[in-house]
Parts: C-alpha cells; sequence; structure tokens
C-alpha cells in the first residue's frame, strides 16, 4: 500500500488535472480517509477533520466528499440499514477497500484482500470481462469489534 504522503500527491495531480484544488480542507479530509481502517460515515469523518481543522464545517465536509466521489478518490457505500458510509480508493489501481460493517452499530472495518484478488480473477475469467471498479463490503449482526457496544457475547 502507498504511503499516505504519496498517495496526497497522486491526489492532488488527479485534482488539478480535472481543474480543482487540494484545499487544506479537502487535504485532512483526504487525509483522515487514508488514515482509518474501513468506512466512516459524513458525521464521523467531520468529527475527525473538526479535531485538526477546527473552522470546517458540516456542508463543506459532504461537499468534499461528494467531489471526492465524483473524481473517483472516494467510494460510496450505502449499508443495509440505509447510512451512507466513504472510504478511499485504496491505491492506485483504484480498487475500494473491502470491508465488513456491523449492522447493529455501523462500524466498518477493513478486510484482507488475499482472497479478494482470487475472487476478481475468478470473475474475470467466469464472465470473460475485464473489471473496471469493484466496491465489495460485507454487513452482519455479530459484530467482531471489540468496541462494538451491541457486541455479541457467546
Amino acid at each position: 500500500m502507498m504511503e499516505i504522503a504519496e498517495r496526497l500527491d497522486q491526489i492532488t495531480r488527479v485534482m488539478e488535472t480535472r481543474g480543482y484544488r487540494l484545499t487544506k480542507q479537502r487535504a485532512v479530509t483526504v487525509e483522515i480517509l487514508l488514515r482509518e481502517k474501513g468506512a466512516l460515515t459524513a458525521e464521523e469523518v467531520f468529527d475527525l477533520v473538526r479535531r485538526q481543522y477546527p473552522p470546517i464545517g458540516m456542508a463543506t465536509v459532504y461537499r468534499t466528499l461528494e467531489l471526492l466521489g465524483e473524481l473517483g478518490i472516494v467510494y460510496k457505500i450505502v449499508a443495509s440499514d440505509r447510512s451512507v458510509r466513504f472510504a478511499c480508493q485504496h491505491d492506485r489501481s483504484g480498487h475500494a477497500k473491502p470491508c465488513l460493517i456491523c449492522s447493529e452499530c455501523g462500524q466498518s472495518s477493513e478486510l484482507n484482500g488475499h482472497a479478494l484478488g482470487e475472487l476478481e480473477s475468478l470473475v474475470q475469467r467466469v464472465f470473460g470481462c475485464n473489471l473496471v471498479d469493484d466496491a465489495i463490503y460485507f454487513t452482519g449482526k455479530a459484530c467482531l469489534r471489540t468496541d462494538c457496544h451491541n457486541r455479541s457475547v457467546s
């Protein structure tokens, strides 16, 4: 996986070629999404960005997430509870970070992608296509996170 500084440079170039600047607000938002494991709601992004850049407003975070989505820098996940989460594309390949979303608490955890590469190859082979995008996520009631307030105890 690329280092955050390298990924920010790449994102800056993408934005500039499309006529946008990576402003301080956008840079902090992207850095948060690059550092976090899994996908975050806009409110979670706002709370984390505000710690580093207190003058930011919620509307700015929403606009930034929408712009980054249009540019293919972040992707949206609509969970089964209809909550919308955002995550940065993983690397230059443009592949999304696969994640598990707890349907009880809404928290998400990034999944290790070893078997997912095999799944991508299988889909390409079976259907005879070249995948241009992917976003794989799973939802489940029994959260494996130790910090889930609704965690099922066996």
